[in-house]
């Protein structure tokens, strides 16, 4: 009887006993952890490790406070493309940051009262 018990408990934390590896039972899925990879471009040609990036299904976080706005627009444009290309999740996070997310990957963010109107770049 107690042994049932402590097969159900050890069952419902993930852990399995070898007479139900051998019976078929299924075993616990494990997640995919979600990489986050920073990046502070310097130039355009920064560009092309970011879309390599979300390509591999990592998510991009893009720190923009010390470039120009020309060059700011220029990665926001074509960082837009891959992740229009690849189906991948935008949102911007600050003035200086935006994050972009694998499809399968959910964004979800807090917005305060104060910060709803603000203007995108």
């Amino acid at each position: 009887m107690s042994h049932d018990i402590i097969k159900k408990i050890g069952g419902a934390f993930g852990f399995e006993d070898e007479e139900n590896k051998r019976a078929g039972a299924l075993a616990p899925v494990k997640r995919a952890q979600l990489r986050i990879i920073v990046y502070s471009p310097k130039e355009f040609g920064d560009v092309r490790a970011m879309a390599e990036t979300l390509l591999e299904k990592a998510a991009v976080l893009i720190y923009f406070e010390n470039i120009g706005n020309d060059l700011c627009r220029r990665i926001i444009d074509y960082m837009n493309g891959v992740g229009y290309a690849l189906d991948a999740r935008v949102e911007k996070i600050s003035d200086h940051l935006v994050i972009y997310a694998p499809e399968n990957a959910v964004i979800e963010k807090e917005i305060p009262r104060a910060a709803k109107s603000f203007k995108w770049f």
